[in-house]
């Protein structure tokens, strides 16, 4: 399982693809984010979290603090960030 999560300048989407299809799917205005810990409470465990944020900092910790965190995989798991215009790839977000 794969969640996938965009989150833009004024509202996030995100769906869980299973492998062959996206199994569930929703938005959230960038400010209800809070909300999305409710709605994945409800949803099977993703081995990868892929997210790409071009909302900033502020949506950042926000969705930080809502994101279920990922596999452990060693002392590089968790959320990285890029500087403007740049990619990050980290083994357990990508």
């Amino acid at each position: 399982m794969i969640l996938a999560v965009d989150c833009g300048n004024s509202r996030l989407k995100w769906g869980l693809h299973d492998g062959e299809r996206w199994a569930r799917t929703g938005t959230v205005p960038l400010a209800g984010v809070a909300s999305l810990k409710k709605a994945w409470k409800g949803i099977p465990q993703a081995d990868k979290i892929v997210v790409a944020n071009v909302g900033g900092p502020l949506a950042q910790r926000r969705l930080e603090t809502a994101t279920p965190s990922p596999p452990s995989s060693g002392p590089t798991a968790g959320p990285r960030s890029s500087p403007p215009g740049r990619c990050s790839a980290d083994p357990a977000w990508s």
